[in-house]
């Protein structure tokens, strides 16, 4: 789920930053290839840079709301695991690191 989490935020990330006539990215391009000069730095080029800036933060909590959606449904199986790691504390079979390390190794491809 985490790596899908990762992969959509590529995605958003690229259309929220690719130059296109749709976010009018292509004036900051320019805007960045003259130099940056501070009277180049027009309202058109502003509002560009909000539009670039509103698109990547979006994508950003998208992605953020696509992990957490993901990890939602692996809950129960935590909430099951963790009615196990009790049995097994208060019998004393290992310590919480132990538990913890082996959960985790045994979730690898």
């Amino acid at each position: 789920n985490f790596g899908m989490g990762i992969g959509m935020a590529l995605i958003f990330l690229q259309s929220a930053q690719f130059p296109s006539s749709i976010n009018d990215s292509d004036k900051i391009a320019d805007w960045f290839d003259q130099g940056c000069p501070r009277d180049g730095y027009t309202d058109n080029v502003s509002e560009s840079y909000d539009k670039l800036l509103a698109g990547t933060y979006s994508s950003i909590f998208l992605t953020a709301f696509h992990i957490l959606l993901g990890t939602l449904t692996g809950t129960p199986d935590e909430i099951d695991g963790r009615s196990i790691y009790y049995k097994h504390a208060d019998a004393r079979f290992y310590q919480a690191g132990a538990f913890l390390l082996g959960g985790q190794i045994s979730q690898l491809p």
